[in-house]
């Protein structure tokens, strides 16, 4: 699927698209020009932020991982080509690292 595709689901050029606060999708990459990159392990994702990302990026995914609402994840697969890999649910939080080994907060995402 195409960018636009997405982004009649995921409203937000962001990883992550929140609606009234709750967690609606999340988009996965593993592109090098973002401020913190993602990686990937058996069959968790995880998205890497900047330790100083503000709460209100990240409230919808701590809540998610209260609640454990499962929400769509689009994975990109190359430029302007994405993938709908199904219901995730957010299962961890963390301070880690990201895949170039920097201070990052991570949440871990699960298939639901």
């Amino acid at each position: 699927m195409k960018w636009i595709d997405v982004f009649k689901r995921h409203r937000k050029v962001a990883a992550v698209y929140e609606k009234n606060g709750e967690l609606e999708s999340l988009t996965f990459s593993l592109d090098y020009r973002r401020s913190r990159i993602n990686w990937e392990e058996e069959d968790r994702l995880y998205l890497c932020f900047h330790p100083n990302v503000s709460q209100r990026t990240i409230s919808p995914l701590v809540k998610a991982l209260k609640t454990k609402k499962p929400v769509a994840v689009f994975r990109k697969v190359s430029p302007d080509n994405w993938e709908e890999i199904g219901l995730h649910r957010v299962v961890e939080q963390m301070t880690g690292k990201d895949a170039l080994g920097r201070d990052s907060i991570v949440f871990a995402v699960s298939p639901a």
